[in-house]
């Protein structure tokens, strides 16, 4: 080989290293416009993949764990640098607030452990998922329920939106199952009645997943008797659905009519068929007394328009 064709191989090789740097180099350039550029519009700093990695391999292997987290019957070992900078709660139980802190354990004793569980996760991987999660919940929808109660408890308003984003999602393919009742049932146990209008962003998640299939579930008949049974047991589901129906412009108001004077009339009620008279107003919640047995499952207490454009009769 003589020297001219070595100096081509050598001026080639050089070339090539080149290239492979200025393209390392665009690429590197591009990932850091995008992560400013989503800073800049979220507000929210996303790590390189090779932090964000490396703190997900801590929480899996527990590596260099300076604190215990306990609940139920599950233990954590993780790290007070991770859950006190995103957490006033454990910053100040790591600071000295709870004598269990001192020695390296925070119970969380009186919270859910399923939601213990997704808390934590989230904290190490900016997400979390029921399959990703153990134990798992038995219902996906529960499960986000839940983990909004507990990102309320301890202030983590990130955790709460991602909380409410994914039960959205879960109730418009859980619909037609016993988890979207139970899903209901759990969140108007455990939030505040609406306030002058202001309904609660849980409420508001399952009246609006329960209004684009009203038509299905609220239909007469068999079908949907869990759903049904859970609707009439607890009235102000049942109420907020109604005066959802009547202002479908979402927070909006329907502007106000000026109101009759109230007709007497008769209805057929719902659970024994038998007739009745009475004077209710269009808005008003009509309760009828019936005979029958509470568990059946038609209801007996709904919006006087709901009386009048399914149960009327005639006048007087």
């Amino acid at each position: 080989m003589d020297a001219s064709t070595i100096w081509i191989i050598v001026l080639c090789s050089l070339v090539l290293l080149l290239v492979l740097k200025l393209s390392r180099t665009s690429t590197q350039s591009t990932s850091t416009e995008e992560r400013r550029s989503l800073l800049q519009r979220t507000g929210t700093p996303v790590p390189t993949p090779s932090l964000s990695q490396a703190t997900q391999k801590l929480f899996t292997s527990g590596k260099y764990s300076d604190i215990t987290v306990v609940c139920g019957k599950r233990k954590w070992k993780l790290h007070k640098s991770i859950l006190c900078t995103q957490s006033d709660y454990f910053a100040k139980a790591c600071d000295g607030s709870f004598h269990e802190a001192q020695k390296g354990i925070i119970p969380l004793k009186e919270d859910d452990e399923c939601a213990v569980a997704a808390m934590l996760y989230y904290f190490y991987h900016a997400d979390y998922s029921n399959d990703r999660i153990k134990p798992s919940a038995t219902s996906a929808a529960l499960l986000h329920v839940m983990v909004y109660m507990i990102a309320d408890k301890y202030i983590l308003e990130d955790l709460r939106a991602v909380a409410v984003k994914k039960l959205s999602g879960e109730l418009g393919t859980s619909w037609k199952t016993k988890d979207f009742s139970y899903a209901i049932a759990h969140v108007y146990a455990f939030t505040p009645s609406s306030d002058e209008g202001e309904m609660h962003e849980l409420r508001e998640v399952v009246v609006a997943a329960t209004r684009k299939h009203a038509t299905e579930l609220f239909a007469s008949g068999k079908d949907y008797a869990e759903f049904k049974k859970m609707a009439w047991s607890t009235s102000e589901f049942a109420a907020d659905v109604a005066r959802a129906t009547l202002e479908p412009s979402g927070h909006t108001a329907v502007p106000e009519q000026p109101e009759q004077q109230p007709i007497s009339r008769r209805y057929r009620c719902p659970r024994c068929s038998c007739s009745f008279t009475a004077t209710i107003r269009d808005r008003e919640v009509y309760s009828h007394t019936c005979v029958a047995p509470t568990s059946y499952a038609s209801p007996n207490s709904m919006l006087g328009a709901q009386w009048q454009s399914q149960w009327l009769i005639g006048y007087g």
